[in-house]
């Protein structure tokens, strides 16, 4: 099909069809959604924090606002500056930043920008369903793994009550893996 558009708002679709339902509604004529990646320098309670949580912020509201104005559909923020992840569960103070620094994109962006965040999996159950409740108010498209793998049974009752679609899937091996996350709903 040399006559069919190929740019990113209209990119032809190996079966020609059309994406039915946007993961943000702002994306609804986007086809292919470009997302713009924030790494937060290392975080509270990370070996590597520098003691300055403003300047965290105000670097990814920096690196937000350039990857916006360069025109990308949606932003994601992750922990990357944590590196090498914690083993175990990630410091409640790390996820007060984290969520802090959320919610400076959220005001810089505005509300039409779709935002998401990836956890790694290190937040522990309990944590979880809070985080999901204090980051409600930043509308977020959705939160990555906020649990590990082996706790997935518990997405479930994290999402309860919640309108945040959380993404997960991408540490899962087998298709019995995703047969059972697909059966606990």
């Amino acid at each position: 099909n040399d006559t069919a558009p190929t740019t990113r708002d209209h990119p032809t679709t190996p079966s020609d069809t059309p994406i039915r339902q946007p993961l943000c509604p702002q994306w609804a004529g986007v086809s292919c959604p470009v997302i713009g990646m924030i790494h937060l320098r290392a975080l509270p309670g990370s070996p590597g924090f520098a003691g300055a949580m403003a300047d965290i912020a105000a670097s990814a509201v920096r690196d937000a606002e350039a990857l916006h104005a360069g025109g990308v559909d949606g932003l994601m923020l992750e922990n990357f500056g944590d590196v090498p992840f914690f083993k175990g569960r990630v410091p409640a103070e790390t996820v007060a930043a984290m969520t802090r620094a959320a919610g400076a994109v959220r005001d810089a962006v505005g509300p039409d920008v779709g935002l998401g965040l990836d956890f790694h999996g290190r937040v522990h159950k309990p944590m979880a369903k809070v985080l999901m409740r204090e980051l409600a108010p930043y509308k977020l498209m959705f939160i990555e793994e906020p649990v590990a793998p082996e706790h997935l049974p518990a997405l479930k009752h994290i999402a309860e009550g919640i309108a945040t679609p959380i993404a997960t899937g991408e540490r899962l091996h087998t298709r019995f893996q995703f047969r059972d996350l697909l059966a606990d709903g």
